[in-house]
């Protein structure tokens, strides 16, 4: 993603990107892949220097059916030194190192390892809004209830193994509701929807 100015600085899908379609994986190793958030941005929510989904980014009512597959080494790094002009949304903030799901997610036999969300420095929110500044959330999986279109999320996990992921917090952001904050090293599911006004 871009640096400076008025840009989103949206990373996502370091590794794979389904939008809006119907993907399978299957018997895949995706490894080392990184989805960075862009710094030094200033504008309104709900996205400024956001990054999601290091190894994998499904959304906008994508489906997914991942098997028998090795997710490790991803990471979801996020933007620092960014700004919130106002609005509900991620600030310098990183979802899903391993990866993201906006959609639907079926994943079955497959391992989640070493894989990492890291939340930004530096990042400011406007004080008023719903808003997620330089937290880190989902080391290997993250959900959000923010599928643009309103249809629901949903991610369904069977014989997954989930080890050694980590979700870490920034340093030195301020203004927004959750702030610094590591949320859910291995799986982390957020019903809120910062799509909405």
């Amino acid at each position: 993603a871009g640096d400076g100015g008025t840009g989103v600085g949206f990373g996502r899908g370091g590794g794979i990107l389904n939008f809006a379609s119907v993907m399978t994986v299957e018997n895949s190793r995706i490894l080392d892949n990184v989805a960075r958030g862009g710094s030094g941005l200033t504008r309104p929510a709900p996205r400024v220097g956001f990054a999601s989904g290091g190894g994998i980014f499904s959304a906008d009512s994508a489906t997914l059916f991942l098997s028998g597959s090795v997710i490790r080494g991803n990471r979801a790094l996020r933007g620092s030194n960014n700004t919130c002009t106002g609005g509900n949304g991620y600030v310098g903030n990183a979802l899903g190192g391993g990866m993201t799901s906006v959609g639907t997610a079926t994943v079955t036999d497959s391992l989640f390892e070493d894989n990492e969300a890291r939340g930004g420095n530096g990042n400011r929110g406007d004080g008023v809004g719903h808003q997620f500044v330089g937290t880190g959330a989902g080391g290997a999986i993250g959900t959000t209830a923010g599928d643009p279109t309103g249809n629901p999320t949903r991610l369904t996990l069977q014989n997954v193994t989930v080890r050694h992921n980590r979700a870490v917090g920034g340093d030195g952001n301020t203004a927004g509701t959750f702030v610094n904050a590591g949320i859910g090293g291995g799986i982390a599911s957020n019903g809120s929807n910062n799509n909405a006004p």
